[in-house]
């Protein structure tokens, strides 16, 4: 016969359990702004063309084949930019359905699925930041940045090696995984 104390210990366990599990990738909302106050992730102006509700939010899947790789690229280039996803042969070791979705309600932001998706090669993203509001931001210092979730306290970390290109109002970065991403800069 189970005890009182060993139920309430199962059930401790189990709550704790789920609670880890549910905090980890989810679908939860991107906090809008940076944890940290030295990143500010770039916004779309005021001044930029609106768009209608249905499209502040744009989403694009594809079937990645191994053996030829593919690219995404979401976004209208004449108004907003174009962000693309360049998935190179041999990044991934079986077919795999991708997907990138943007937001430009507020922060640019861009999240790629499944999560946490680990690469063999090094895949590629370019953000267009053309509709941004760059008041005070210096081009050749925007960055791709992205959420990291694992930390004590969640924050926009900067991916390494990313590569300003004002000239075509983009960010590019080698990605090893998949998670949220965001143009900014520091300070």
């Amino acid at each position: 016969m189970i005890t009182r104390t060993k139920r309430a210990a199962v059930f401790v366990v189990l709550a704790l359990a789920t609670t880890m599990w549910m905090s980890g990738c989810s679908d939860n909302p991107t906090p809008l702004q940076s944890t940290s106050s030295s990143v500010k992730l770039l916004s779309v102006s005021s001044r930029a063309k609106p768009l209608a509700s249905d499209q502040l939010l744009t989403t694009a899947s594809l079937l990645v084949d191994p053996e030829v790789g593919g690219m995404l690229a979401v976004g209208e280039p004449d108004v907003y930019g174009e962000t693309k996803l360049t998935i190179p042969a041999g990044a991934v070791s079986e077919p795999t359905v991708i997907s990138m979705e943007i937001s430009y309600d507020g922060p640019i932001v861009v999240e790629l699925q499944p999560h946490g998706i680990q690469f063999d090669k090094t895949v590629e993203l370019a953000i267009s930041y053309k509709p941004a509001d760059l008041t005070g931001i210096d081009l050749d210092e925007i960055n791709v940045y992205y959420f990291n979730e694992n930390l004590a306290v969640p924050t926009w970390e900067r991916v390494p090696n990313s590569t300003s290109v004002p000239g075509e109002f983009e960010v590019v970065a080698p990605l090893s995984h998949f998670s949220r991403y965001a143009p900014g800069s520091e300070g």
